[in-house]
C-alpha cells in the first residue's frame, strides 16, 4: 500500500518513535535532461554533495548513503566524507539501484529513497516520511504528497504525479493531483 499525507490529517501523538531509518541517495551520471549533472558544481560544490548535506540534517534517519553505479560519484562522495554503495549500471531506475543495493546498507528499519537531484527537500520532510511508517506498521510504503499549485506543474513531464484516494491511498493509475516527494519503504 502507498500513502499519501497530508500533514493536517495525522494528529500528533506521544507514541514513541522507535523505527530506525536510513536515507539512500540513487545517483547516476547518464541523465537523460542534463548529462553528470550530480557533479555539476554551480555553486562551488557538486549537486551530490548538496543533496547528501541537506539530508544529513533529518534527525530521524541514522545514516545517508549514495547508491551509484560509477566510480566518479562514488569518488566525489567519499572525498567530502560520504558513504556509498556501487551498483549496477543496469538498474532500470533509482530505486531499483537501491534494491540492488540493500544488502550492503546499514541494518534499517525503514529506507527513504531520496532523489539526488533534490538538494532543497526539507529534512523535516524526511523526518515526517520516517515517522508516518513509524506510526503505521501495517503501511509496507509512504510517499509524501504535495498539491499540484499550477496549470504548468500539471502538464511538467517533470513532475512526478499522483492520484490519491479519499483516503489518501495512491491509485494504480498516476493523476495529476499532487507532486510526490522521497518515498520511504520498509
Amino acid at each position: 500500500m502507498l500513502l499519501g499525507f497530508a500533514p493536517h490529517l495525522l494528529p500528533l501523538s506521544n507514541i514513541p518513535m522507535t523505527a530506525t531509518a536510513i536515507i539512500a541517495i540513487p545517483a547516476r551520471l547518464a541523465s537523460q535532461r542534463l548529462p553528470n549533472k550530480m557533479l555539476l558544481a554551480e555553486t562551488g560544490k557538486p549537486l551530490i554533495e548538496h543533496t547528501w548535506s541537506n539530508a544529513g540534517r533529518a534527525t530521524r534517519a541514522t545514516g545517508v548513503v549514495v547508491v551509484t553505479d560509477t566510480e566518479a560519484i562514488a569518488t566525489v562522495v567519499t572525498g567530502f566524507g560520504g558513504h556509498t554503495v556501487l551498483t549496477s549500471p543496469e538498474a532500470s531506475s533509482g530505486t531499483a539501484r537501491i534494491v540492488e543495493a540493500l544488502p550492503q546498507l546499514p541494518a534499517a528499519d525503514v529506507v527513504v529513497n531520496l532523489q539526488g537531484d533534490e538538494p532543497e527537500l526539507p529534512p523535516e520532510a524526511i523526518d515526517l516520511a520516517i515517522d508516518l511508517l513509524d506510526r503505521c506498521p501495517a503501511a509496507g510504503a509512504a510517499t509524501l504528497v504535495t498539491p499540484l499549485r499550477t496549470e504548468s506543474a500539471l502538464h511538467d513531464p517533470a513532475v512526478v504525479k499522483a492520484l490519491l484516494t479519499p483516503w489518501r491511498e495512491s491509485t494504480q493509475t498516476p493523476g495529476h493531483a499532487v507532486d510526490a516527494r522521497p518515498p520511504a519503504w520498509r
